[in-house]
């Protein structure tokens, strides 16, 4: 009984303990076991007889009347079981993005490069590496030798993704990948790039900037921008 204290009651628990209740009340409407069996009779090794007290009915009314607690019952676990889906079919309330901040100065914005190098050196990663503040326009920009020209402009665009919408860059490509393509109408000037890649530069609570990556794949592309996300204090 100790261990039962510390569980959860859920919907399904307080509609089965109310069928419960239901059938002990139409047990007692229909007089089994009420006034012609003494109550000690439950601890006699004995069986109870269902029908007593349905003496006066005749089979098919008797019958009936089960049927219809048998129906009542399992309308009520029915009813718990759907109710219990619908409240786990709930999502989560999003986490609203953050207020923008003062913009990243160059000192951090160094800082956040240095550390996204650093990461793509160490994989062996060749990218280029873009900071924005929070109006998307370039603070800093650096880049590994060898890594693909394409990546200069991919960085910038992912960096200004996150800085804009003050969410990562991987959100669109998740909804690019789902179908969900309308984003691609937007102006030019508010247009997202549905690329992972792009992080948002949050210092306490607050958006500062945000940092692309480019050069790898999406994922190593994320885990480099990570990297110089977190390293800004």
């Amino acid at each position: 009984m100790a261990q039962n204290l510390g569980r959860k009651i859920t919907p399904v628990h307080s509609l089965l303990a109310f069928a419960h209740l239901a059938y002990l009340s139409g047990r007692c409407m229909t007089g089994v076991e009420v006034g012609t069996t003494p109550f000690r009779r439950y601890d006699d090794a004995a069986p109870l007889d269902w029908r007593k007290g349905y003496e006066h009915l005749g089979y098919g009314e008797m019958m009936m009347r089960k049927t219809n607690w048998v129906a009542l019952l399992m309308s009520l676990i029915i009813g718990a079981f759907l109710a219990g889906s619908a409240a786990k079919a709930q999502p989560p309330t999003p986490t609203p993005p953050p207020d923008y901040g003062a913009p990243i100065n160059n000192e951090q914005a160094k800082e956040a490069a240095a550390a996204a190098i650093t990461e793509a050196r160490k994989n062996g990663w060749r990218m280029a590496i873009a900071v924005v503040d929070p109006g998307g326009y370039l603070v800093y920009f650096e880049k590994i030798d060898g890594t693909q020209n394409a990546s200069v402009a991919l960085a910038q665009a992912k960096a200004r993704t996150s800085a804009l919408y003050r969410r990562p860059s991987k959100v669109f490509s998740d909804q690019f990948s789902a179908g969900n393509t309308g984003f691609m109408s937007f102006p030019n000037d508010a247009r997202p790039i549905a690329s992972e890649g792009g992080i948002p530069i949050v210092v306490n609570g607050r958006l500062i900037g945000a940092i692309g990556a480019s050069g790898g794949t999406g994922q190593q592309d994320s885990i480099a921008a990570m990297a110089g996300a977190s390293a800004v204090r």
